[in-house]
């Protein structure tokens, strides 16, 4: 027990650090722990079936990373303002959320890849 409590702080250390020196904060950190070790991989039309509806989670696509909004009060019936979910909102939120520190509350569920 006691050599699993040394390993623990040994990476909260080298976490704190890695943080530090690339200047990100903490919720910045946590979104990026949250990604899965197995990233999954979004096509558009993949994308547009986590819309919400018929009890799929609501996902959004912003700068090429997906985002789970599904129990995000902001998006109560997958809609935000007129946007709805299940796209990529990269310039919706560009215009709206300059610098996207709200993406920071989401968590990642993926990424999203363009059709070749």
């Amino acid at each position: 027990m006691k050599e699993t409590n040394n390993t623990v702080k040994q990476i909260d250390f080298i976490l704190d650090k890695i943080r530090h020196d690339l200047n990100i904060t903490a919720g910045t950190m946590k979104r990026i722990l949250q990604i899965q070790p197995e990233i999954t991989i979004f096509t558009p039309e993949q994308l547009a079936r986590f819309n919400g509806k018929n009890g799929n989670p609501a996902y959004i696509a912003v700068n090429g990373t997906v985002y789970d909004v599904t129990n995000n009060a902001a998006w109560a019936a997958a809609t935000h303002f007129g946007l709805t979910t299940g796209q990529d909102l990269s310039d919706e939120f560009a215009s709206c959320h300059p610098g996207q520190p709200i993406l920071n509350n989401l968590r990642v569920v993926g990424k999203l890849v363009q059709n070749e």
